[in-house]
């Protein structure tokens, strides 16, 4: 028996409500896949998720396996002037690579170094000695922007710079100052600062925390102190040392910079990320 009045009225509502959600939630769905096909990652800058983060030496070969929508990461440290060659391969038929370089986050500004296509390999993009603008650890950031998972291949060279030459005015305090750059397994051979106007020099190094090196053996002086040279000194930390330089007589003038640094042989292992 069905229910009459207020309550047959309910009902009835409740039915229709019911057939309108049926015949309306194939156009919904639809609906749906339209907006996730809008929001794939052939765009690359909605890919937001990140997947494979690792860490290489530069020489090194890194392989692993891109999924669709995520970035993988893998990162390496240099110093500034050092030449840099990456090259980003698949084997996947089908898929479309992006990449880039990202420098590191305090670099102001930030750039970020595009690959470009291999003109002579289209299933690779590179970046073909690139010159370093600082020191720090820089990361290759890459993806398929097109809806497939696959493999990966960078492969990584480099030319780390192995001197250092300038010249740099005394300040009107008498001093001057100036970086270079640390990183793991450098070792500044020789550092020379000479004048020729014939001022005695004193030296320090700080390291990228403020705090002094003990140079007690590590540094001699010639020519009655207008030249200073240091050797034979580690520098390892990832990041700028800073040389500060004084007279303790006379006025003006300028110091001769000149240095030889023993830098990191380029890994050449393979490593799966």
């Amino acid at each position: 028996m069905f229910p009459s009045g207020p309550a047959c009225l309910n009902m009835l509502a409740l039915l229709a409500l019911l057939a309108s959600t049926a015949f309306l939630s194939p156009a919904a769905e639809a609906q749906g896949r339209r907006e996730r096909r809008e929001h794939d990652p052939g765009d690359a800058d909605s890919i937001q998720r990140e997947h494979g983060l690792g860490r290489i030496s530069l020489g090194a070969t890194a392989k692993g396996r891109i999924l669709q929508g995520f970035f993988n990461m893998i990162s390496f440290e240099a110093v500034e002037g050092t030449r840099v060659s990456l090259a980003l391969s698949t084997r996947h038929p089908e898929a479309k690579l992006i990449a880039e370089l990202l420098y590191p986050r305090r670099a102001p500004p930030t750039p970020r170094i595009p690959f470009q296509p291999d003109p002579e390999d289209a299933s690779r993009l590179v970046l073909a000695d690139h010159p370093l603008a600082t020191t720090g650890v820089f990361t290759v950031r890459f993806a398929f922007t097109n809806e497939y998972n696959g493999d990966y291949t960078l492969e990584s060279d480099a030319v780390y710079p192995a001197t250092l030459e300038q010249t740099i005015k005394f300040g009107p305090d008498d001093s001057l100052t100036f970086d270079l750059a640390g990183m793991s397994g450098r070792r500044l051979e020789t550092l020379s600062l000479e004048t020729k106007d014939g001022a005695e020099l004193e030296v320090e190094i700080a390291d990228p925390y403020g705090s002094l090196l003990d140079l007690k053996r590590h540094l001699r002086t010639e020519n009655w102190g207008r030249r200073v040279v240091i050797f034979n000194l580690v520098i390892e930390s990832n990041n700028l040392y800073e040389v500060r330089v004084r007279r303790k007589t006379g006025n003006g003038g300028t110091v001769q910079v000149a240095a030889e640094f023993k830098n990191p042989r380029l890994s050449r292992k393979t490593t799966r990320i």
